[in-house]
């Protein structure tokens, strides 16, 4: 079995492993080995990093067309399902207004620069980001995976994939969820927090149910204490609620990924001006 250097390269911090160094083969055997533990690779994609605003226009400047932003007010993004039976009744949040742009990428930098509150979440069945397949990232993030994750999670070639792209500025944030699917997630330019949550927490993190847009989406946030525990109650039959649940902060700077196992819960904060990450999701539904 492959092995890692411990001392210098690889530390178990208990909750997530991580991973000192570029050699993507050595976190491709980190993955395979724990598949279903959280892992970050400090400077994995430091080729991939876009250090300066400058050379991201540059690179955005390539990617010319037509696509949308968000533009959000709280800061907080819940992702919506239309096609789920709640939607677009009464008494149920609709989705965050959203306008259509006419350019390149590099106007969104730009508009950060301004203090617009705007995000950008394309995922590569759009021209924008057709555009930008040919980067490092959006080719060798599916490979790493299924090296990875592959066997663990029984995936092939012939596993659904998806790449995606997502900007946005300072204290834009995607609510706390999880995601069905393995996830390896690249920092290209800025920073971003993710609050990790075990899934075994699923039922303090109060899910919307299954009909509901805001599906998989947790109604309680990192950091908010329970109501029950006013009264010093509990749900149901479960164990007595933390006043705050016990999350795990991964810190991402350009240059770092991230690899998630399905079903790991995490909330997620820009904390720059500009946040460019790019992910894929490999595989179909994990069981």
């Amino acid at each position: 079995e492959p092995s890692c250097d411990v001392d210098r390269t690889e530390h178990d911090h208990d909750d997530v492993i991580e991973i000192i160094g570029d050699d993507t083969d050595r976190l491709v055997e980190a993955i395979a080995r724990h598949p279903w533990r959280p892992l970050v690779g400090r400077g994995t994609g430091s080729d991939w990093a876009v250090r300066g605003d400058a050379e991201l226009r540059a690179l955005f400047g390539r990617a010319n067309g037509t696509y949308q932003v968000v533009n959000y007010e709280p800061p907080i993004l819940y992702y919506h399902n239309d096609d789920k039976p709640l939607a677009g009744l009464a008494g149920i949040d609709s989705r965050a207004p959203a306008r259509v742009v006419r350019g390149n990428l590099s106007g969104l930098v730009d508009a950060l620069g301004r203090g617009e509150r705007v995000y950008l979440s394309a995922a590569n069945d759009t021209a924008i980001v057709g555009k930008l397949r040919d980067l490092p990232p959006a080719t060798v993030l599916p490979a790493l995976l299924l090296r990875g994750a592959g066997e663990a999670l029984g995936l092939n070639e012939q596993a659904h994939r998806a790449l995606n792209l997502w900007v946005g500025g300072n204290g834009v944030t995607a609510a706390a969820h999880y995601d069905a699917s393995a996830n390896l997630y690249a920092q290209l330019h800025g920073r971003k927090r993710f609050l990790l949550v075990d899934p075994a927490l699923h039922l303090e993190l109060e899910l919307y149910p299954f009909l509901h847009p805001r599906f998989r989406r947790a109604q309680r946030l990192p950091g908010e204490p329970h109501p029950a525990l006013e009264t010093g109650g509990s749900c149901g039959d479960a164990a007595p609620l933390s006043p705050e649940l016990p999350v795990v902060a991964v810190e991402l700077d350009a240059g770092d990924v991230l690899y998630l196992p399905p079903y790991v819960f995490h909330h997620v904060v820009s904390d720059s001006p500009c946040s460019v990450s790019m992910n894929t999701w490999l595989g179909s539904e994990a069981t």
